[in-house]
């Protein structure tokens, strides 16, 4: 078995596709700002940066409120001490994403009527403040929290 493996292994794995964009991705998404990366990315596009281009439309396909709890989740995640805090934090915030009306939007969107054009509420990140956004990240009550050890 193993010399099988090994024969259709090689030896070196190929070099990540994330690789060649890590230039551009230090340099759009320095920022811890949507608003601010969004408007780094358009410039980009402006100079002529396919990449920057698609990056931006892509972003701006999805809920605003999800790419802004998104970064923040990005942001806050090394500060957590332990993998269960980590655990327990991105439980939290995904019980109240669920429960968010971009959510069921975006089911409709995708699932049910298949349209594919979400209606995001709101529409513009510039009108989600950081309060909007941090309440994602109050710990659930102790009878809703993630607990890995309960059986």
């Amino acid at each position: 078995m193993q010399a099988v493996l090994d024969e259709l292994s090689d030896d070196e794995p190929p070099r990540p596709r994330i690789m060649d964009n890590l230039p551009k991705i230090d340099r759009y998404f320095e920022s811890d700002e949507l608003e601010e990366i969004l408007d780094a990315l358009d410039r980009g596009a402006e100079e002529g940066d396919e990449w920057a281009a698609t990056e931006a439309a892509t972003i701006r396909k999805r809920s605003p409120m999800a790419c802004k709890v998104s970064l923040k989740l990005l942001q806050e995640s090394p500060f957590q001490p332990h993998f269960i805090d980590e655990m327990r934090m991105e439980y939290g915030i995904m019980v109240r994403l669920i429960h968010h009306p971009d959510f069921r939007e975006g089911v409709r969107a995708l699932l049910i009527d298949k349209d594919n054009a979400p209606q995001w509420r709101p529409t513009n990140p510039a009108s989600i403040g950081s309060r909007d956004v941090d309440a994602f990240f109050v710990p659930l009550p102790v009878e809703e929290a993630w607990r890995p050890f309960d059986f």
